[in-house]
């Protein structure tokens, strides 16, 4: 036999005696009649089948006394042995194969066989055997010629477990099976409020007072066990008491006695009251859940930190996870690392001198980073009994969601106390009032003082009490919410203002029962200055005698007063479809619209002049004058409308055309007596005409001049002609020109010129243009002029 063989020996032999130490693992896998092993005649082998394809490796595990009566082979001799080493006959006879195979599928087997070998003294054998847990096979045998004589001694050893059984102060049943018989011990009886007279008699009373719900599961056991299916049938179940109460039982029984054919003779099994535990079960599974189903973090380290628990909240809000906790966890993990002395510093020592901790502490996750406000208490929990502290634990809220309403809060309040408006808050008993500092201003409260005995009928005048009562507060108590105008007089004043007022009721988020009402009120005085002045406006636009149109952008908004309409022949009323500047344009003026007027709204926003259009209704040209521009948005700047006025002025151009008649009339006329007034021709005698010039001269003039002097040279028959230049202050090349030309054109005539007048300084000028004045006469003054003529003459 090699080592280790020797030392299984050693192990299992040390088990061998049902009551050594190893007794109560032995009595978890041959169930509860263990300690009466050792009274029955008959022999018992435990195997392990170590492989379970390999049927020599079955070996034994333990047997009881009556085995060395039945074999002369002494139990501590073949513990640790395999089934070959002891009994190699065996094998031959199959019984090793299907001792393995019993384990293997779980079907019991039995057989009857002669056995004899060094050891054994052959006799004949009856061999029951059955599967045990963990691919252990049990073993039951006899000798058949003694079978006779050990059956009442088997009742016997039976009738004494079951009195030890009854000593431990469990419940005992004991079913008699071919029979139908049906024990139940006093224990058993009291345990559920009865005595023995009164409790159940056989087993159907038995199954009348289990739950209809665990029946199922019970019978099925029992007909398993019955079966050889499984060694030991184990359930917890309801049954009704002697006060008609369910009570939780816990029963545990097995096949103590068996047939020559190996059939369930006796069943015996123990029962115990576990109402009281199932009861803390059920506590504890409602902890458990709450705890497991709770969003807070909640953990829990045993003081030597080996057992660390985070709830499934916890765990997803650090990104830790349940493999995470049973490697070495270290408890710092999810917290924030600035907030570790927070942890270490005050947490701790405030646990260890037994006081709870409250207060904030920032958690992160260990693998986004992401920080986490929380705030919460840690605790120690101690040992009920003694006192002792057991662990350390924690529950702390995510406050991210609270820290951003308070930011909210913070953010609200004071955009309420900054707003310009009146807003104010009051329970519905007026105990508690709010007024902002804008709205303690409008309504005259001291800006600092708090405000008491508040009535809001007090800042109203007396003609709007009616308003009050009547309107504002039922609509308040059916609605819950009016809005609406009204006017007030603040405290202390005769002022009375229109204000525009929302005042609803604040209903509680849980119940949505009033608790407050809120309202806001805003000072109307500049909007109804404005409105007034609109419709000062709005008056005059529309009673203007001009066209007059405000047009949205992409023209879906219209608007033309009265005489616009007439104007431009669209309907009296109602709403101008379609609109389109172009309709009213004819043909001829749309190119100045188009390349002209637009382009300078576009640009310029602004458009001024004159054009025409051609009304819808008469179709007649119309001349107008015309003022566009374009509405900008006073924040952005950017175009918004565009607006124009427009004015028939038909009769300004049919009067201005009579005014220019007139006028050229009149030019003419002063035309013909200024040509008459600046070209006179003077006869001074026979054969001499003079011809004075003062003022200016311009090519017209000089012209006229010319053809004035010819005229009368050829009408008066004159041989000398006088141009007297006394009165023409200025001489320019081109007057010099025109004197130069004149004088050509008298001498063509056969005639002869004299200029008089000339000034110093228009010789002087004369000299500096170089004008050649060959051929004609000059005299200092018109005198001498004449002087000169009538000589010739």
């Amino acid at each position: 036999m090699k080592s280790s063989q020797r030392d299984k020996k050693t192990e299992y032999a040390n088990g061998a005696n049902l009551t050594a130490t190893n007794a109560d693992e032995l009595q978890q896998q041959v169930f509860l009649y263990a300690q009466v092993l050792e009274q029955i005649s008959d022999g018992v082998y435990i195997f392990h089948l170590e492989d379970c394809n390999d049927d020599r490796s079955l070996r034994f595990i333990t047997a009881n006394a009556a085995t060395e009566a039945l074999t002369n082979v002494a139990p501590q001799r073949i513990i640790g042995q395999t089934l070959d080493e002891e009994f190699p006959n065996l094998r031959r006879h199959g019984i090793p194969q299907a001792y393995a195979e019993v384990v293997r599928t779980g079907q019991p087997f039995q057989t009857e066989l002669i056995y004899g070998d060094e050891s054994v003294i052959e006799s004949a054998f009856a061999i029951k055997s059955f599967a045990l847990s963990d691919q252990h096979v049990a073993v039951i045998f006899q000798n058949i010629p003694q079978q006779q004589q050990t059956e009442q001694q088997r009742q016997n050893e039976t009738d004494q477990a079951r009195l030890v059984l009854e000593a431990t102060g469990y419940g005992v049943w004991d079913l008699d099976v071919p029979n139908q018989n049906t024990y139940y011990n006093e224990n058993y009886a009291t345990m559920m409020g009865y005595n023995s007279s009164t409790f159940a008699q056989t087993f159907e009373e038995w199954y009348q007072l289990v739950h209809p719900d665990d029946l199922p599961q019970i019978t099925r056991d029992f007909q398993a066990l019955l079966a050889g299916q499984i060694p030991q049938m184990n359930n917890q179940f309801r049954m009704r008491n002697e006060s008609g109460a369910w009570q939780w039982l816990e029963s545990r029984g097995g096949v103590v006695a068996r047939d020559a054919d190996g059939n369930p003779t006796r069943v015996l099994g123990v029962v115990n009251d576990i109402t009281a535990k199932k009861q803390n079960e059920r506590e504890l599974q409602k902890f458990v859940a709450i705890i497991e189903s709770n969003p807070d973090y909640i953990t829990y380290t045993t003081l030597d930190l080996s057992e660390v628990y985070i709830n499934p909240a916890g765990r997803e809000l650090v990104g830790v996870t349940l493999d995470d906790l049973q490697n070495n966890y270290d408890v710092t993990l999810p917290v924030y690392p600035a907030d570790l002395s927070i942890f270490i510093d005050q947490v701790v020592p405030t646990l260890m001198q037994g006081q709870p901790w409250t207060g904030d502490m920032r958690l992160r996750h260990i693998h986004e980073g992401t920080i986490i406000p929380m705030s919460g208490h840690a605790f120690l929990v101690t040992d009920t009994q003694t006192g002792e502290p057991l662990a350390m634990a924690a529950i702390l809220r995510d406050v991210r969601e609270q820290k951003r309403m308070e930011q909210e809060m913070q953010k609200l309040a004071a955009i309420v106390q900054s707003s310009p408006d009146y807003m104010s808050y009051a329970s519905l008993d007026l105990s508690e009032v709010y007024i902002n500092a804008a709205g303690r201003k409008l309504v005259g409260y001291d800006p600092e003082a708090p405000i008491t005995d508040y009535d809001p009928a007090q800042i109203m005048p007396a003609e709007t009490h009616a308003q009050l009562f009547d309107e504002i507060m039922p609509a308040m108590q059916t609605r819950g919410f009016w809005s609406g105008e009204t006017i007030i007089r603040p405290l202390g004043t005769d002022t009375t203002i229109p204000v525009e007022v929302v005042s609803f009721m604040i209903n509680d988020t849980q119940t949505g029962e009033p608790i407050a009402q809120a309202g806001i009120m805003r000072d109307i005085s500049e909007r109804k200055r404005g409105e007034q002045e609109f419709r000062k406006l709005a008056a005059i636009v529309e009673n203007s005698p001009d066209y007059m149109s405000y047009t949205s952008m992409d023209y879906s908004e219209v608007y033309i007063n009265l005489a616009g309409r007439k104007l431009a022949g669209y309907p009296l009323d109602g709403p101008l479809h379609n609109y389109d500047p172009l309709q009213i344009t004819p043909p001829e003026a749309q190119p100045k619209l188009l390349n002209e007027i637009m382009p300078a709204m576009q640009t310029r926003g602004f458009w001024s002049g004159e054009t025409i259009i051609r009304p819808l209704d008469t179709g007649v040209i119309v001349p107008v004058e015309v003022v566009s521009f374009v509405i900008t948005d006073p924040q952005t700047g950017a175009p918004i409308a565009q607006a124009g006025i427009v004015r028939d002025i038909s009769e300004r151009k049919r009067g201005e055309q009579e005014r220019l008649e007139l006028q050229q009339r009149v030019i003419d006329a002063q035309r013909a007596a200024i040509h008459e007034l600046s070209t006179p021709l003077l006869p001074l005698s026979r054969g001499v005409v003079a011809l004075p010039i003062v003022g200016s001269v311009d090519t017209a003039r000089a012209q006229q001049v010319m053809e004035t002097l010819l005229e009368g040279i050829a009408s008066h028959k004159a041989l000398i002609a006088i141009v007297d230049i006394t009165g023409v202050k200025v001489v320019d090349t081109q007057v010099a020109q025109a004197l130069i030309s004149t004088a050509q054109a008298v001498r063509l005539l056969g005639a002869q010129v004299v200029i008089t007048g000339i000034q110093p300084r228009i010789a002087q000028t004369l000299v500096q243009l170089g004008v050649e004045l060959t051929g004609i006469v000059t005299r200092s003054t018109l005198e001498d002029g004449i002087a000169y003529a009538l000589k010739l003459r």
